[in-house]
């Protein structure tokens, strides 16, 4: 960096302390090489396939068989979130709404299904549990990883989710 001898003292301090920052904010930037997607297939298929979606990302979250209630969820979600509407959920207390509900929010949010998400909760003690789920599964889910290293890796090496 060279300064101009026209500029005070100051100003100079001020073009060092601004050129330190950005080698520092490119450094800390720099997320190295991209991996490759390990299952293009899977992933294309799971697109516009939120059922799909679920039972393959997330097989420990749903291991049994979807009840014709969950599908009809996870059909109404699908259809709300690729062609728009409302609906409104009513379902037991544990019985899956907000473990479809929050995976369904990744994968909007993964294929960019929309440009802005909102998760909502019915207090602020679940909406932060909500937020932390949604952060590990984005940083740890090893699925996840391997077909959308585009973000999980940069979520990884940025560790730009940090805590809520």
């Amino acid at each position: 960096m060279t300064t101009s001898p026209t500029l005070s003292a100051y100003e100079r301090q001020l073009a060092r302390t601004a050129e330190y920052s950005r080698k520092r904010t490119a450094a800390g930037a720099e997320i190295g090489i991209l991996p490759s997607v390990v299952n293009s297939r899977r992933k294309k298929k799971a697109s516009k396939d939120l059922g799909y979606f679920l039972r393959t990302y997330f097989p420990a979250a749903f291991n049994l068989k979807f009840s014709p209630a969950h599908k009809e969820v996870i059909k109404l979600v699908q259809q709300a979130v690729l062609d728009g509407g409302l609906f409104a959920v009513a379902m037991p207390r544990s019985s899956g709404k907000s473990a479809i509900l929050l995976r369904a929010l990744i994968w909007s949010a993964l294929y960019a299904h929309h440009r802005f998400l909102f998760l909502i909760a019915a207090n602020e003690q679940m909406s932060k549990s909500l937020l932390a789920s949604f952060k590990s599964e984005i940083e740890n889910n090893p699925l996840l990883y391997e077909d959308f290293p585009e973000i999980a890796h940069a979520v990884r090496a940025l560790e730009c989710l940090g805590s809520a």
